[in-house]
Formats: structure tokens, C-alpha cells, sequence
């Protein structure tokens, strides 16, 4: 969260994750995306890992979270832009 915070990612931008509740005390031009847009930014957060690893798919390495964690590390439209032991942050390519 602190990255976004820092990191001048210019307004309007979207942002797809898990727990997007707190990202406004954070960055005010950061906006939820949508389910049917196609986000700007993707933030994959541990704490979503764990939610979906042990509450719902009771899996650590076949889950809901690393399904889509996967899929944005190999979408050619996205490039990871930071990561860190809690957090990943990938921003969609201009092309994209």
C-alpha cells in the first residue's frame, strides 16, 4: 500500500485485488475496477493468498489466487511493476 501511496501512478487509474477498502487513505485517484473492465493495475496481496488458500479451496499451491496470479504474471499485457514478501503490483502495458 505504500508503493501506491509513493509511486505517481496518475489519476483515474483502476485497480483490481483483494481487500480495496483501505486504497483511498492510500492514493484518492486509485479507483476500484470494475468486474467488467479491464484494470490498469493489479495488486495480489498474502492476505488474499491465505483467504483463498485455507478457507475456500483448503489448497496451498492449487487455489483461486495463485489461478489468477498466474494468469497476470503470463498476460503479455501486464508488467510486474513491485513486489515484495506481502504484495505483488503489476501495471497493464500501454499496448495492452
Amino acid at each position: 500500500m505504500e508503493f501506491l501511496a509513493t509511486k505517481d501512478l496518475g489519476m483515474g487509474k483502476t485497480l483490481a485485488g483483494t481487500g480495496l477498502t483501505q486504497i483511498v487513505l492510500y492514493n484518492p485517484y486509485l479507483e476500484p475496477a470494475t468486474s467488467s473492465e479491464v484494470a490498469d493495475l493489479v495488486m495480489l496481496r498474502s492476505t488474499g493468498y491465505y483467504s483463498r488458500a485455507m478457507r475456500w479451496d483448503l489448497s496451498f499451491n492449487d487455489n483461486q489466487f495463485t489461478k489468477y496470479q498466474n494468469k497476470v504474471y503470463n498476460d503479455v499485457k501486464y508488467s510486474r511493476i513491485y513486489t515484495s514478501s506481502t504484495a505483488e503490483i503489476y501495471e497493464r502495458n500501454l499496448t495492452g
